[in-house]
C-alpha cells in the first residue's frame, strides 16, 4: 500500500511472487474476493524473492524456505501491499507468519 493511499480507497494492492503457479494462486483469490466485493480494484505487485534468485543450490543448503517469503514479509511489515498470497508449505512455522497467514 502506497503512503497516500486513504483509508477510503476501493484499491487493495496484493504482494505475489512472479512465478507461474503464484500468478494463478493470486488471480484465484482475488476473483473470489471481487465475486464478493465488486466494488474493489486489485493491484497485483509482483515481487522476485531470492529463491527465485538462486537455482543452482539446493534450499537446505542456503536458507530453507524462507528464501521465498522474506521479500513478502518485508512487504507487507513496509506496507507497501495489504495482503499476500503464496503457499503455506512455503512459510517457515514461526509464530509471526501467523498473524499474516491470519490477517495481519
Amino acid at each position: 500500500m502506497t503512503e497516500d493511499r486513504s483509508s477510503t480507497s476501493n484499491t487493495i494492492n496484493v504482494g505475489s511472487r512472479c512465478s507461474e503457479l503464484a500468478l494463478c494462486q493470486t488471480n484465484l483469490v482475488i476473483g473470489m474476493l471481487k465475486d464478493k466485493n465488486p466494488n474493489l480494484n486489485f493491484n497485483v505487485i509482483k515481487m522476485t524473492t531470492k529463491g527465485d534468485q538462486i537455482l543452482d543450490k539446493a534450499l537446505n543448503k542456503i536458507g530453507g524456505k524462507s528464501l521465498f517469503t522474506k521479500e513478502l514479509e518485508v512487504a507487507l511489515d513496509d506496507k507497501r501491499v495489504d495482503f499476500v498470497v503464496h503457499s503455506l508449505k512455503a512459510f517457515n512455522n514461526s509464530s509471526s507468519w501467523t498473524n499474516y497467514r491470519c490477517g495481519h
